[in-house]
């Protein structure tokens, strides 16, 4: 059985999940939404290194022959918590790279690693291999020193906001995630000289698509997008303006 790691309802997964299917191969989504968890058990037995996971759908977690990590875990989403639900979300978190840390030692995974899985999510490693690909990345800055960000934005015409990792904020008390933005040198003036995070900032460059590209093995699939007409797409194509964007598939040279 080959274990696909996310979401059930991530769309992404999904159409790998039936592709899988197609090809006759047996594919299981264990589900890692908050929704699922909450109605989910979780059994480990050291004196058998045994998992069980029924209501997960995983009745025999031993049978899985390969793994394939999308969303290893769910993204805490705004800031209200207690310490029960600090508790639960950690205890659940450990609890599942547990059983990670089983599976790669008892079937192939296909991103290497959670480890893995998880470095490919980060902004500075992705700079990092970008640059070892040959690949040309705009200029950016991570910090939190408000001299060098002064001094960034005094360096190019139009900057951008982007976020460390995908995250989302509460908005009119539901959850919203937070896009790229432009942004400008004002709206850093009450920046403080210390305690404040870092910030990613990057030089924003006039783009005529997107590309979304995933990797399995020695093939390539890619998505082209084209948000140019939207208003809010031009920006970040997740605002998902539907209407105004083009998605087609492209074969990349």
């Amino acid at each position: 059985m080959i274990l696909l790691i996310g979401s059930h309802n991530d769309p992404h997964l999904i159409a790998i999940h039936d592709r899988i299917a197609d090809q006759d191969y047996q594919a299981f989504i264990l589900p890692t939404d908050r929704d699922s968890l909450l109605k989910s058990s979780f059994s480990y037995h050291s004196n058998q290194s045994h998992f069980s996971m029924p209501h997960l759908g995983m009745s025999d977690p031993d049978r899985v022959k390969a793994v394939f990590f999308l969303s290893p875990f769910y993204m805490k989403k705004g800031f209200s918590s207690t310490q029960e639900k600090e508790f639960w979300h950690f205890t659940w978190r450990e609890s599942l790279y547990g059983y990670y840390a089983h599976l790669a030692r008892s079937a192939f995974v296909i991103n290497k690693s959670i480890y893995n899985a998880l470095a490919a999510q980060n902004k500075i490693s992705l700079v990092h291999y970008a640059d070892i690909a040959g690949l040309s990345v705009p200029d950016c800055l991570i910090s939190n020193s408000r001299t060098e960000i002064m001094e960034f934005f005094d360096r190019y015409d139009e900057i951008i906001l982007k976020t460390m990792h995908q995250i989302y904020l509460e908005y009119k008390n539901e959850s919203a995630m937070l896009l790229v933005k432009t942004v400008q040198k004002k709206d850093f003036a009450a920046f403080e000289d210390s305690g404040e995070c870092p910030v990613f900032l990057q030089h924003a460059i006039n783009k005529q698509f997107d590309f979304r590209v995933i990797i399995v093995g020695e093939k390539i699939f890619a998505c082209k997008i084209d948000a140019s007409r939207s208003l809010y797409g031009n920006v970040d194509w997740r605002a998902y303006d539907l209407p105004n964007t083009v998605h087609e598939i492209y074969e990349l040279s």
